[in-house]
């Protein structure tokens, strides 16, 4: 259970980094992301590995609890994963909950399928595998926390489209209070009331503060004293504590504002309230001024509505709607939901049904597209837990080679498998960013090109607009008097009146750049907008006398695009227009969004289908080059060697055919070799065997000539001499004995007749025969432990006797001689003998010729022993070798394998 609970926190951790945070994770929107995203994503793919490790690490614990018997821990963790769902089944999650536990017994049974199938192998494939698997489970989860999300913020937007307000609006009649709360003209109004001040202080309102953008409303004033009806005091507040909100119904309502204005001893004398009143005349969006005069946080959920269809009913029919979604003109009794939020699926789309009041309904609609977000996200995760691995496998190589380049060369062995991988998912990814970059570019091009030419045939037809202006306004010929105020209010009107009825900002500037007119004055009082027109395009304009100029500027990070023309009249300029647009992009980015996520999810499978062709080329190639790294690492003069059959005529068809042509040629070199092997064996052999033979022959062919002569001259001691004679050709004789045994042995050596037998008491018996030899002393501690071994007894015996004859001879004559052998345990399954002389030692060099057939350091023997011994003990599985040291002795040292249960002798 407590896996479980563990299990759930990383859930939880997961829902706390999508639902809980403002990163965006909603990868079908591409602008949408940032920086948080990938480091967001970054985050989750560590959880994702960290789960692996410490899943992997209490699988093992349960493996080794249960003592590997699967079935009993699915059981087990099934009958947990009931007493934990049981907790759960009263909670909104329970769903959630089931599905997680079902998931984690198939990740168990996985990981136990990958341990037990590929145990020993490589552990790419499981690896892979495994990074599958998370990727489409993390994949899965994101799309599930990003569905939440998305409803969450669906009912914000349903919200903020039920309350019908204006932040641009609100923004101004703040600024507007602000303002009139210091202007001298209405303070001595309510110092000094009179009929005429009130309508003088209407008209000063109207064409002051209410002007432009405030005069395509109804605008009301009222005045009152302390004595009369303070308004507001049952609505709600907007923005600080002096602007209401009211509404009435749909399309009716107002904003009301209220202006305390203190007498001279700071005691209030009066208020004024203004009422405006909505008109059905809505902003576009592309008039982008106002919203850079509004406080971010107000446009909280505004921004969104744009991704959505969305639709207002009022007492069940269609007032306004917005999107491509076909909604109802009317709805039916029954097809509005008793609830106030419901929500539907309607085919392909998602409903969302808000009731804000019992006659106003609200519906935002957003086209489901959960597969293709999750084919997206998976593409995003896997090459993420791709980047991740990289990021580590290059970290792991900077430690391991110290941050040196030599190193990194001799740690870093690239294979031609890989050669090729890296070969083909480089140009798969070349391939998608080249194809990505290109067409966004071509995108951003094109959407440039288009709105610079709306723009161009937006200003021209402005420009001839405002030049007729101009020229009505004009009564006099000094075209400087035509900004005088006596003119500018109904010049000002006029210039609003065209702004308006093209939708856009106007800018005018005199011949020497400085701002005249503007439909949008507040952005210069907030320091948003200079008063000076771009030098640039006076430059463009005034010097080079051009008709037009686009470029691109800025208010702080907002881009757009501007235009200027000049007015002229009679042919002499006489003003600068200026159309700024502010094209929010969202169409732009709502192309480039679709386009990037039709090219990733068709590169996702072009990335695995690349991915499973790297691996069947690499897989073929590399077969090929084992197959024949095989073969020639097998290659033996003493055997058979086969050819490789290649059927395919290329290039490693032509490598299989050298190969094929040098077997061929190896065994004809093989069989002349091992010919003249044995000729100069047998060569060798009959010279060895002559030079043994012949050193006895000589003492006896001279012994019995001497006897010879002393038999022809009748030598009185004949009988002795013959008795000496005889005992010379019997000790020769026995030296030629024990030359044929030893050539023998030799030759018979590979013959074995293996049994279990206790080599202490071998040696214990051994050394009880030399115990008496006069010419030294031998030592051997008697064994407490059998040493229990599996070999040839009799050639083993035969490897000691030898050991032990060489140990004697070594030690020279008048010397008392030590011969010391002991027995030790090296692990649990090897015993070292040690044969300790303190003879004249083997000379440097003779050392490496020791163990050489016919090789030996004294005057007489056949030099076969130690070679003997050599091979006895190798086909024991065991290792014989040697230290010296010239003038004081030689150890002789013999591993030889114990057998497994040392038990089986005593019993």
């Amino acid at each position: 259970m407590a896996g479980l609970a563990d299990h759930r926190g990383l859930l939880d951790l997961v829902r706390s980094l999508v639902i809980d945070s403002k990163i965006s994770y909603d990868v079908t929107n591409f602008f949408s992301l940032n920086e948080y995203s990938v480091i967001g994503s970054m985050s989750l793919g560590f959880i994702a590995i960290s789960f692996l490790f410490f899943s992997q690490i209490v699988n093992y614990l349960l493996n080794q609890l249960t003592d590997f018997q699967y079935k009993t821990k699915y059981i087990s963790l099934a009958l947990v994963g009931l007493v934990w769902l049981a907790f759960r089944y009263n909670l909104t999650d329970f769903s959630a909950s089931v599905v997680l536990m079902l998931w984690l017994l198939a990740y168990v049974a996985i990981l136990d399928w990958l341990e037990t199938r590929f145990s020993g192998n490589s552990a790419s494939l499981p690896f892979i595998m495994w990074m599958l698997m998370m990727t489409v489970t993390t994949s899965a989860v994101l799309v599930y926390y990003n569905n939440q999300k998305e409803l969450s913020t669906r009912m914000r937007v349903a919200e903020n489209l039920s309350k019908q307000r204006d932040p641009y609006m609100e923004t101004l009649l703040n600024d507007v209070g602000d303002r009139l709360i210091q202007d001298p003209e209405a303070q001595a109004f309510f110092r000094h009331p009179t009929r005429e001040g009130r309508r003088r202080l209407d008209a000063m309102l109207r064409e002051k503060y209410f002007a432009r953008y405030l005069n395509r409303f109804n605008v009301l004033f009222y005045t009152n004293d302390l004595q009369n009806r303070i308004m507001g005091n049952t609505l709600s507040h907007v923005l600080g504590e002096d602007l209401y909100y009211d509404e009435r119904s749909f399309r009716d309502y107002s904003y009301i504002g209220k202006k305390e204005f203190p007498g001279t001893e700071g005691a209030p004398v009066g208020y004024l309230f203004f009422e405006v009143r909505s008109e059905p005349e809505i902003a576009q969006t592309d008039r982008l001024y106002p919203e850079l005069l509004i406080d971010g946080n107000r446009l909280d959920g505004q921004e969104n509505t744009t991704q959505y269809s969305w639709a207002v009913y009022d007492k069940n029919i269609l007032v306004t709607n917005h999107g491509n979604y076909a909604f109802k003109t009317r709805l039916g009794a029954a097809e509005v939901p008793l609830a106030d939020v419901v929500y539907e699926d309607e085919a392909d789309h998602s409903l969302l049904f808000y009731k804000a009041s019992k006659d106003k309904l609200v519906v935002v609609v957003k086209k489901t597209r959960n597969f293709l977000e999750f084919i997206t996200l998976f593409a995003y995760m896997f090459c993420l837990f791709l980047l991740i691995i990289a990021i580590y496998s290059l970290v792991d190589l900077l430690v391991r080679a110290r941050l040196q380049m030599s190193n990194m060369r001799a740690i870093l062995k690239v294979s031609i498998r890989t050669k090729v991988q890296t070969t083909i998912i480089f140009a798969v990814a070349f391939s998608f960013l080249a194809l990505g970059l290109a067409t966004i570019l071509f995108f951003i091009n094109r959407y440039r090109a288009q709105n610079a030419q709306k723009l161009s045939e937006t200003v021209q037809s402005i420009g001839k607009d405002m030049e007729e202006v101009f020229y009505n306004h004009r009564q006099f010929d000094d075209l400087d008097m035509i900004y005088d105020s006596i003119f500018s209010t109904r010049l000002a009107s006029s210039v609003a009146d065209i702004a308006r009825e093209h939708n856009v900002d106007i800018n005018i500037y005199d011949t020497e750049g400085r701002l005249q007119l503007s439909t949008q004055p507040l952005m210069i009082e907030k320091g948003l907008l200079s008063p000076g027109m771009n030098p640039m395009a006076l430059y463009q304009l005034s010097q080079r006398s051009r008709i037009q100029f686009i470029q691109e500027e800025k208010i702080g990070r907002m881009g757009y695009i501007s235009s200027y023309v000049p007015m002229r009249s009679q042919g002499e300029v006489f003003a600068f227009l200026n159309v700024p647009y502010f094209a929010t992009e969202n169409e732009l980015r709502q192309q480039i969004s679709t386009f990037l996520v039709a090219l990733i999810t068709i590169n996702a499978f072009i990335f695995l289908m690349a991915g499973i062709l790297v691996l069947l080329i690499s897989n073929t190639i590399t077969k090929s080059f084992s197959l024949i790294t095989e073969k020639l690492r097998s290659v033996n003069l003493g055997q058979h060697n086969e050819a490789i059959s290649w059927d395919t005529d290329d290039e490693i068809g032509l490598l299989v055919n050298e190969y094929n042509k040098m077997v061929q040629k190896l065994e004809v070199s093989a069989a002349m070799l091992a010919k003249s092997e044995r000729e100069g064996a047998w060569r060798e052999m009959a010279r060895q065997v002559a030079h043994e033979i012949k050193n006895p022959l000589t003492p006896m062919k001279l012994s019995i000539q001497y006897l010879q002569r002393a038999i022809a001259n009748d030598s009185p001691d004949v009988k002795a001499l013959s008795r000496n004679v005889a005992n010379t050709l019997v000790e020769q004789i026995e030296h030629l004995s024990n030359i044929a045994s030893d050539f023998a042995a030799f030759a018979h050596i590979t013959k074995v007749n293996n049994e279990v037998f206790s080599l202490s008491e071998v040696l214990q018996s051994l050394t009880s025969l030399y115990m008496s030899s006069p010419e030294c002393h031998i030592y051997f501690g008697r064994q407490d432990k059998p040493y229990l071994i599996d070999a040839d007894k009799t050639q083993i015996n035969r490897v000691f006797t030898n050991l032990l004859q060489n140990a004697i001879q070594a030690i020279p004559e008048g010397q008392e001689g030590h011969v010391a052998i002991s027995m030790r345990e090296e692990g649990p399954h090897w015993v070292v003998v040690e044969v300790i002389d303190n003879g004249t030692g083997i000379p440097p060099e003779a050392q490496e010729k020791i163990f050489v057939p016919n090789f030996t350091t004294k005057s007489s023997g056949t030099g076969l022993g130690l070679a003997m011994s050599r091979n006895i003990v190798e086909q024991a599985g065991g290792e014989i070798w040697f230290k010296t040291s010239p003038g004081m002795g030689t150890t002789f040292f013999v591993r030889l394998p114990l057998v497994a249960d040392q038990q089986d002798y005593n019993a």
